[in-house]
Formats: C-alpha cells, sequence, structure tokens
C-alpha cells in the first residue's frame, strides 16, 4: 500500500486498483463514507508494507484515516511487517499505523539500504525513534525482529534501555546506530531477561565492564559484533562473564582491530571458552589500528601472524566453520599449520583471506597444507591465498603442478579417508593445478588415486600463451581513465597482452562481457592475469556465453573474480550451450557455473540461467556451506528436460536458508519430492513430510517470506497449521496468511 498526497487530494493506491487511485477526501471537506470504507476493506488485507524513502506521509492523513476505525484499531490492523525510514514523525506515522500483530519492524537511515552516506541526520528523527522504541512494549507485544540501521553521526539511542525488557517475544535484534555512553552497561541487563532471544548483533563497546547480570540468554545462537573501524576486543572480556553460560553456534566480529592479539594472548579468549562446546562457526573481518604514538603503542607485526588470530579458536572443538579477513599482510607458516592439526574434529570450511605479502616463509608448504587436510576427514573447502612453493610465497591460482617430494606410501596412504574427497579440495584450492599422465600412473595407492583424479579435472587449454592480440594496449588505455564507473566489452576469440596493467579502474563499479553465436570465456583467462585489483567493482554481468567454460574445476572467470572478492556484490550470468566439444557431462552441474563465486564475501545478489537443462542438488549445496553470508537474492533458471535426482530437496533448501539470514528471494525452477522434480509454480500445497525442526529455523518470518518466493502458488490449510508446532507451524501461519494475496 502506498499513501501519497499530490494534486489537491489525498489518495491510496492498492494492487488491482486503477491507476487514479481511490479519492477518501478533498481538502475542503471530510473523509467520504465510501472511501473510509474501501480503505478499511483493503487495509485489512496488508501484510507486510514498505514506505519509501521519498514518501512524505502528513500525519494529518493518518489522523483522518483513523477515523475508519473508532475503537483505536491501528489502520493496518493485520499488518505483520513494516520497513520504514528515520523521520520527525516516525513514531507517528507507525503507531498509526501497526499494532499488535506486526512481527517484524525495521527502520533505516534515509540515504541508501543498509548505510547512511548523509552528512549529519536530523536530531528530531532520533527523537522519533526514541519515542516509537519506548511505545513499542505497549503497541506491539508480539514483535519478533527489530532492526534499527543508522550510521550518523547522531547518537540515536540514549541509555534508557527499558523498553527492550518490555518485548518478551523478541527473536532478532539488530542495532547497527550512534548511542549516547556506554550502551551495553545499559542493555544487557535487559537483554538478558529476553527468553526467545536467538539472533542479536550489536556494536563493540570497549567501555564495558563486567557486572552482575541475571543468568540470561537461553535461546541465543547468532551473535554479530560490529566494531565499526574504531573499536578493538577490549569488551570482549566482560561481555563473556555477563554471557555465559550460552550455547552459541555463530559469532561474526566485522570492522574491528587485531591490536590486541598476541602470541600468547588475547581478548578473545575468554569468550570463545564460554562458547567452547557449542559454537560452529566464526567469521572474523578484521584490519590494524595504526597507533598515533608507536612509542608508546607499537603497531602490530607486519605482516601479522595469523596464528594469533587462530590460537583462540583451539578451544572451540565443535567448530565447523572458519572465515577471517584481514585487510592488510599476514603470515602462516609450516610450524603454525602443524600446531592446527587434528584440533577441529568437525571442521568442513577453512577460508582465510590476506594481502599476500612477498616475505619468503610467509606461507605454508603445499605438503603441510596436504598434511592439514588429512587431518580433518570431514572437510570440504579450504581458502588460503598463497602456499610456498620452493621458498616463494605463490598465490594459489598461480600453482601449476603438484610440487615434487609427496611421495606415496604405507604411512600417506593410511591417512587419506576418501581419496577422491582430497582431490576435490585441493581442485577448490589450485583451481589450475595440472598433473600429467606419467605423474598419475607412476602414483600408487590411494595417493595416486588423488593424483588420477586431479589429472581427469586438468584445466583445458584451448591455444598457447604465445598468442597476442591489440586489446592489451587498448585495455592500459581504458585503465587510465580516472572517472570510468561502467565498462561493457565484447566477448571475441582474442587473447590478452601478456603484460600486466600496473594500476587503474580505480572508479570502475560496472563490468560487462557481452558474447555472440560464436564466444566463450577463454579470452577473460588472459584478461584476469593482467588487470590490476578492481578495489571498487560491485557489478559483473556476462552475457550469451558458452556454458563449455565452465567445469567442476575450472573457471576462465576465476582470475577476474580473484581481483574483486572483497567488493562485487552482484553477479548475473546468461549461459548456453555450444562451443568446443569438451564432453560435458549432461545435465551440466550447476556447481560448474557458481564454483568460482564461493571466495565472494559480499555477494548479495546472483542471477545464474541457462538455455537448456541443468542439475543443481542438495550435495551442490552443501559445497557452499559458510559462503555469502549477506546473500539476498539467488535465482537460477533451466530448461527442460528437469530429469529424476537433478534439483534439490526441500530440507537441502531451508538448510541453504539457515546459514543466510539476509535471503530474500530464492528462485528455481524445479525442486525434488521423492526423487522427482517438480515444477515450483506447480506446487500447490506441501507433501507431509516436508517438517522442519526448530533449531532450523532461525527466523521463521523470513523463511516464510522465502519461501513464498520459491514456491508462489502454495496454499496452506487451517488444519496443516493446526498440527505443526514451534518455529514450524509459524512459517506456515505466514504462508497461509499470504494465500490470498500472492
Amino acid at each position: 500500500m502506498r499513501l501519497s498526497k499530490s494534486k489537491g487530494k489525498f489518495s491510496y493506491d492498492m494492487i488491482n486498483e486503477s491507476d487514479n487511485g481511490t479519492i477518501i477526501w478533498y481538502p475542503t471537506g471530510g473523509p467520504t463514507k465510501k472511501g473510509l470504507q474501501r480503505f478499511s476493506r483493503f487495509a485489512a488485507l496488508v501484510r507486510c508494507i514498505d514506505i519509501p524513502e521519498k514518501e512524505h506521509i502528513d500525519p494529518t492523513v493518518l489522523f483522518h484515516l483513523s477515523l475508519a476505525n473508532p475503537q483505536g484499531e491501528p489502520l493496518l490492523p493485520m499488518v505483520e511487517e513494516l520497513w520504514c525510514r528515520t523521520s520527525p514523525f516516525l513514531d507517528m506515522i507507525v503507531m498509526f499505523l501497526a499494532g499488535r500483530s506486526l512481527r517484524a519492524l525495521t527502520i533505516l537511515a534515509p540515504g541508501g539500504w543498509l548505510l547512511n552516506y548523509a552528512a549529519e541526520s536530523d536530531t528530531r528523527n532520533a527523537g522519533a525513534v526514541r519515542r516509537l522504541l519506548g511505545a513499542l512494549p505497549s503497541k506491539t507485544p508480539e514483535l519478533r525482529s527489530l532492526y534499527v540501521c543508522d550510521t550518523s553521526e547522531v547518537d540515536l539511542l540514549d541509555n534508557d534501555m527499558s523498553w527492550v525488557g518490555g518485548l518478551r517475544e523478541l527473536r532478532s535484534l539488530r542495532l547497527d546506530c550512534g548511542w549516547d555512553g556506554p550502551f551495553l552497561v545499559h542493555l544487557m541487563p535487559a537483554l538478558a531477561t529476553l527468553d526467545h532471544l536467538c539472533d542479536l548483533a550489536l556494536l563493540l563497546d570497549d567501555r564495558l565492564v563486567a557486572f552482575e547480570t541475571p543468568r540470561g540468554f537461553p535461546q541465543l545462537r547468532n551473535l554479530r559484533l560490529d566494531g565499526q573501524s574504531h573499536d578493538d576486543f577490549d569488551g570482549m572480556d566482560a561481555l563473556g562473564q555477563i554471557m555465559s553460560p550460552i550455547h552459541l553456534d555463530r559469532l561474526e566480529i566485522v570492522s574491528a582491530f587485531v591490536n590486541t592479539f598476541t602470541e600468547n594472548h588475547s581478548l578473545l579468549d575468554a569468550f570463545a571458552g564460554v562458547c567452547a562446546h557449542t559454537l560452529t562457526s566464526i567469521h572474523l573481518s578484521l584490519s590494524a589500528r595504526m597507533p598515533r604514538d608507536p612509542e608508546f603503542f607499537p603497531a602490530p607485526p607486519n605482516p601479522f601472524p595469523a596464528f594469533y588470530l587462530l590460537r583462540p579458536l583451539l578451544q572451540l572443538q565443535a567448530l565447523q566453520v572458519i572465515d577471517i579477513r584481514y585487510q592488510g599482510q599476514m603470515s602462516l607458516t609450516d610450524i603454525d599449520v602443524r600446531k592446527l592439526e587434528e584440533v577441529w574434529p568437525s571442521l568442513r570450511s577453512l577460508s582465510l583471506s590476506w594481502r599476500v605479502p612477498n616475505t619468503a616463509g610467509s606461507a605454508p608448504s603445499f605438503h603441510c597444507i596436504v598434511d592439514f587436510i588429512l587431518s580433518h576427514p570431514d572437510l570440504s573447502v579450504v581458502h588460503i591465498p598463497a602456499v610456498d612453493i620452493e621458498g616463494r610465497s605463490t598465490r594459489c591460482g598461480d600453482v601449476k603442478a603438484v610440487p615434487s617430494g609427496l611421495a606415496a606410501g604405507d604411512d600417506l596412504d593410511q591417512r587419506i579417508p576418501d581419496p577422491k574427497k582430497v582431490a576435490e579440495v585441493l581442485r577448490v584450492m589450485f583451481p589450475n593445478i595440472s598433473v600429467d599422465e606419467f605423474a598419475a600412473e607412476v602414483g600408487s595407492g590411494k595417493w595416486g588415486v588423488v593424483l588420477s583424479t586431479l589429472r581427469d579435472s586438468n584445466p583445458t587449454r584451448f591455444w598457447p600463451d604465445e598468442l597476442v592480440d591489440w586489446l592489451g594496449p587498448f585495455m592500459s588505455t581504458l585503465a587510465k581513465l580516472e572517472h570510468l564507473r561502467d565498462l561493457a566489452l565484447p566477448l571475441e576469440d582474442w587473447v590478452m597482452d601478456e603484460l600486466p596493467i600496473p594500476q587503474g579502474f580505480a572508479q570502475l563499479r560496472s563490468l560487462r562481457f557481452e558474447g555472440n553465436e560464436h564466444s566463450d570465456l577463454t579470452c577473460l583467462y588472459h584478461l584476469g592475469k593482467i588487470l590490476p585489483r578492481l578495489p571498487r567493482l560491485e557489478r559483473l554481468e556476462i552475457a550469451s556465453t558458452y556454458v563449455n567454460s565452465f567445469t567442476e574445476d575450472n573457471s576462465y572467470l576465476d582470475g577476474i573474480v580473484s581481483k574483486c572478492v572483497d567488493t562485487l556484490t552482484t553477479v548475473k550470468m546468461d549461459i548456453r550451450p555450444g562451443g568446443i566439444d569438451l564432453d560435458l557431462p549432461s545435465p551440466v552441474p550447476a556447481f560448474n557455473l557458481l564454483r568460482t563465486f564461493i571466495p565472494l564475501h559480499h555477494l548479495q545478489f546472483c542471477y545464474i540461467s541457462y538455455s537448456e537443462n541443468m542439475s543443481f542438488t542438495d550435495v551442490d549445496l552443501r559445497k557452499f556451506q559458510g559462503a555469502w553470508p549477506l546473500l539476498q537474492t539467488f535465482a537460477l533458471s533451466w530448461k527442460r528436460p528437469y530429469l529424476p535426482h537433478t534439483a534439490p530437496s526441500f530440507h537441502g533448501i531451508v538448510e541453504f536458508l539457515r546459514e543466510r539470514p539476509q535471503l530474500a528471494v530464492l528462485k528455481l525452477p524445479v525442486v525434488d519430492i521423492n526423487g522427482n522434480c517438480v515444477r515450483c509454480k506447480d506446487i500447490k500445497a506441501l507433501p507431509p513430510s516436508f517438517v522442519v525442526e526448530d533449531g532450523c529455523i532461525p527466523d521463521p518470518i523470513a523463511c516464510a517470506r522465502v519461501l513464498r518466493t520459491l514456491l508462489p502458488q502454495i496454499r496452506i490449510k487451517r488444519n496443516v497449521v493446526k498440527s505443526a508446532c514451534g518455529e514450524w507451524a509459524t512459517v506456515l501461519s505466514r504462508l497461509r496468511d499470504t494465500n490470498k494475496y500472492v
């Protein structure tokens, strides 16, 4: 619904209504009876409302509309989810619109989706936000999710946090906004009283000191802390004492400093100990604080030892996913890696990202990495930026062959649980590695199987490297354009000049390659080699290219993606069959197209379409464990025939959603039901086997919203909701509420 004031009349626009809207009243008179009746009828249907940033709502309009509800009911009596921007009248607007039915409230700063780039917010906005939050316990007692985001310099919240304790049904709370004073001291006692809180996102506060608090946080599973690039871990010790004991499953700390980490101590030690037996996933995005007075506060070592960050995690026995990103240079030696062997028996994904230094001995050897993989049998993904080859730090993407000296033997065979799985991990880590026929034949035992599996997935070369073409100098010229933001190039059968471009494309935001009836991505392999780092690239689009450019272990996009791994948020590809016959499997695995994007930490939107049939199974979904935590839209499309066992199951999809709390749109052509592919748009009811346990649904409302985008025609009957329980019942109830409005 949209309320607007224009052309001398007040109107509201509804779906399926005329573009002219319905006149409720003229400025010279009162509301018409017919207009109020029509408004009330349609208002009862609204479940979700997003008030656009530039929508200026006059509170007088809302007051007159409230006459349609003389009992004091809100204008939208059934609304469950509300998105709005801060404004001087925010409290009045929200309280007029929503009431006891509200389950999710998101308050964003004007000027952006997540960030406010305005120089200064109106302090009146802060007053309106405070009044609104103070009224929530009495007006919206069933609120489950609250998100407040405003990164301006204005202190949006004050020390009066008593309203938090009144939101007894709150499941998810995220506060990314300015505070007046040491806020956690006032906030934590209120949070400890919330019995259902499972997701919490706060700012780090180095002024926090430990204090006695009632035993709380029984359901807290996900915790996100943001240092906003001006805090380190000084408050973590106190936070651990306040929150103990907790059963945390996922911990994320972003935009914080590493200065307090040393070889034998860190301020993360105590907090990690509090959740040592339950934490399965940890994500750190860190940088180094450059001190103003190096004489008294020395800068951290450069390169920074990665083991300083990994040492506190040694006590986390249940750890499955480790994702650490550091903006500077780091070192990880063989000695460090040996200390990590057999520490995490359930580890499935290890991803470490940093700027590779030129210092000798700053990366682990290939042999040491193999030993680490063998000591963790469940490991399926390993990402580190470089390994040591003959005393030099070599980027993993540049490793072309298995180093000599790793010979097969009884000891090695005994330590290889599954040779094909080991080969898959090595292929993901070293996408361009090649094994020749002789090496594969000489290898024996399980290591021989590893080598032969790697050989079978060797990268394919279409032509020799020595060919050159005119576009190399042309790209060097483009790189010098200081203000170039959008670049579109054709996909042709040219090969790039091997001379690297040292710098350029400083402002490039969008890069598009457009193909034709005879183009593939082979040219991009060389482009990826010569391009400099693309520090601001946000969108990459590939239009109309051959699927043959992608295999399970190699993609000619790998080089380009590596240049923007920390900035790329949107990927869009349109793929078709054709090109040189590589004897690719049929149907083509969707993982072939998606593998190269796994390292994209900030990916939010992913659109992939293929003009023939593909396969995308639960096994494929599990390969993305720990990837894309910020994903908001994930859309895959392919054509018939839809073969049995080539689509993900319902349970596989729910597990995929669980790791991506911000996912709002999921689109697939088919899902697997009892081994058969069924088109999503044809599914009218959930099979009886579609039941999900409570622990798998962090946010029922968000889960229902995503399932509605996946299964648009589904209808949930009342008896199905009554027979369910827990969070799954909430999901079904939410789906049932949207039966008639999709």
